[in-house]
């Protein structure tokens, strides 16, 4: 997660996909150190700029998962894909 930039999140919104979820490790599991923490605020940001955009910001979303062998993962996607169901796909302007 400490590598995902702005350029890697706002263009997949601009080619229709209706969510998108970041996986990280938990705070002290991270290579880069405090790169979870750098991401929790760009992701925080990026929230408020799909917001203005109108894409509830609750479309994308950050989890952590210290998950070594990925077993909470899938977990992870089928939470996203219910709050997902919830909203529906996004509506184009």
């Amino acid at each position: 997660s400490g590598k995902i930039e702005n350029s890697h999140v706002l263009p997949a919104f601009r080619a229709g996909d209706d969510s998108e979820l970041i996986l990280g490790f938990p705070d002290g599991h991270c290579h880069y150190q405090d790169g979870h923490y750098q991401t929790m605020k760009k992701v925080y940001l990026l929230q408020k700029v799909v917001e203005a955009f109108g894409i509830e910001p609750e479309r994308l979303q950050m989890r952590f998962s210290s998950d070594p062998e990925g077993k909470s993962i899938p977990g992870l996607f089928e939470e996203m894909e219910q709050n997902l169901q919830k909203l529906g796909p996004v509506k184009r302007i």
